[in-house]
């Protein structure tokens, strides 16, 4: 039988961090299962001589996908121009163009390549995907990250998006979702009786074990190294973006130390001034927190330090129907996790094994959680539990697998 042939319309560059530590890994491992693959990618070459942290990014997927994947980049209409850069209306047009790009390079391939499946990530890869394959017949694959019109500021804006999103889930052949949640909300809210969920599949966002691997050999040379072999250690790791409330995790630290004189705080963030600047300004002493900006496969050796893993979010749709990466690097790293509820299908999966404690009501319930999470922690073989168990539930391996199986169905609804 013909294995099948892809083309992965990505959301923006190569050098964009999440499709670094999501999508390209699927790709690499579904190649090794035989699927061809076809790259397009969004790019702006002036960015790349600008932003050197983006520069690395972009070569170190280049050499990720070096004989798997074929690479065919869209670069931005007049990217070099300042006129361009300094209007927004321009700007508006140059997506434009580049779309329209996107859709010509898109259906070319497709036909040349004799593409089977286009796997469109987002929405407006997603767009060109349902243009192309109305031109050539390829079945579209929509994985639909996030509900982007409520993302997007003014009420014009996000009708225009809704009803886009609309269009996009009943045109496509496919649907991947990221969370059960997200699957409800399309199936009872916003098409209500109006698209068939055996066409809609959940795909959660999983960690990468070749990053994110519990070692306890490790996780002593680590807090030796920071000098903190007899603290409870309780990490943040991520960018100091509005959503991850880290105001409220630096006061979430303080309620904790109040009854536990033991406790140290370990940020993991690019943010590292801000981080700083922001914990000190809290009343938090320089003798119990870290600040550090730690990359690549580092990560879980520092994470893997810690006892307890902290996410929360705001409850409002978008996190709702959300499934972020850190939670599955968390627990791939054997923490306990606190988070607030109200985020995707955390909860359900922190009922279903002792992955950590769930602040109900913040700040109302957090006293009572920081108990129980006292308690959680106080059993050091649970961390390795914990990494055991994300390893066969929340792996980019897992996913990978269940992309593999939506590129062999040959329904079509």
């Amino acid at each position: 039988m013909k294995e099948k042939s892809v083309l992965f319309i990505a959301d923006g560059p190569l050098s964009n961090p999440i499709l670094l530590s999501q999508g390209i890994p699927h790709i690499r491992i579904n190649s090794s299962e035989g699927i061809k693959y076809f790259l397009l990618s969004f790019e702006n070459p002036a960015l790349l001589e600008q932003d050197k942290n983006a520069s690395e990014r972009d070569k170190k997927c280049k050499e990720l996908l070096s004989g798997k994947a074929v690479l065919i980049a869209v670069n931005a209409p007049f990217y070099r121009s300042k006129l361009v850069q300094n209007s927004g209306i321009l700007r508006a047009l140059r997506f434009f163009l580049m779309i329209l790009n996107g859709i010509l390079v898109a259906r070319r391939t497709v036909k040349k390549e004799k593409i089977d499946i286009i796997h469109c990530r987002s929405n407006f890869p997603a767009f060109i995907g349902v243009i192309v394959s109305r031109l050539t017949g390829a079945r579209t694959l929509f994985d639909n990250r996030g509900v982007v019109s409520a993302e997007a500021s003014g009420k014009l804006s996000q009708k225009i998006l809704l009803e886009l999103e609309k269009f996009l889930i009943k045109k496509s052949d496919l649907v991947v979702v990221v969370s059960n949640k997200f699957k409800e909300y399309i199936t009872e809210e916003l098409l209500p009786g109006r698209v068939d969920p055996a066409k809609i599949t959940v795909i959660e966002n999983g960690f990468s074990p070749e990053r994110i691997n519990f070692n306890q050999e490790r996780r002593n040379e680590i807090r030796r190294q920071l000098g903190i072999e007899n603290r409870n250690v309780l990490i943040y790791s991520g960018t100091l973006s509005k959503w991850q409330m880290f105001d409220e995790i630096c006061d979430t630290f303080l309620e904790y130390k109040k009854n536990d004189d033991s406790v140290f705080f370990l940020v993991l963030t690019p943010n590292e001034n801000e981080a700083t600047h922001t914990i000190s300004k809290k009343g938090i002493a320089g003798s119990d927190f870290k600040v550090l900006n730690i990359t690549g496969n580092d990560l879980g050796d520092y994470l893997s330090a810690g006892e307890t893993g902290v996410l929360f979010r705001q409850k409002n749709l978008i996190n709702r129907v959300s499934a972020p990466i850190k939670f599955s690097e968390y627990l791939g790293a054997g923490l306990a996790v606190l988070i607030t509820a109200g985020i995707g299908d955390t909860s359900e999966i922190i009922n279903e094994y002792p992955f950590g404690v769930i602040v109900n009501e913040y700040p109302k319930d957090l006293p009572n959680a920081l108990k129980t999470l006292q308690e959680i922690i106080k059993k050091p073989e649970s961390q390795k539990l914990r990494a055991e168990r994300a390893k066969k539930q929340l792996t980019v391996e897992i996913s990978a697998k269940k992309f593999y199986c939506l590129y062999k169905k040959d329904i079509k609804f």
